[in-house]
């Protein structure tokens, strides 16, 4: 199951250009696991940069200490869409199951 969040307080990721929603719905943010990425391809843990195999492998780590791991997918509107469906994919592989995409309320003109 995938949620969409608004992003309405500080993020613990690096800083990117978050794509607009009109449907996204706050989430409880209470220690979530925030994976960024970037318009570039840079991948980011928090704000740490790792390549995909180092990121999995935190993220398998994290989970053996918190079974109820909540991530949030933090991706720049201009980040390749098939990159982020590969982080997807990842972090459901390790049975994480509380997943969001955080993005920005859309403005209306």
């Amino acid at each position: 199951f995938v949620m969409v969040s608004l992003s309405m307080i500080k993020n613990r990721g690096v800083s990117v250009n978050l794509p607009e929603s009109e449907t996204g719905a706050v989430q409880d943010r209470k220690a979530p696991t925030v994976i960024s990425i970037t318009d570039t391809g840079q991948l980011f843990l928090d704000r740490t940069e790792l390549e995909l195999a180092s990121l999995v492998a935190e993220l398998k780590r994290i989970k053996e200490h918190n079974s109820d791991i909540r991530v949030f997918i933090n991706g720049d509107q201009n980040a390749r869409l098939g990159l982020a469906i590969v982080i997807l994919d990842e972090v459901r592989k390790l049975g994480i199951n509380k997943v969001a995409f955080e993005t920005r309320p859309r403005q209306t003109p």
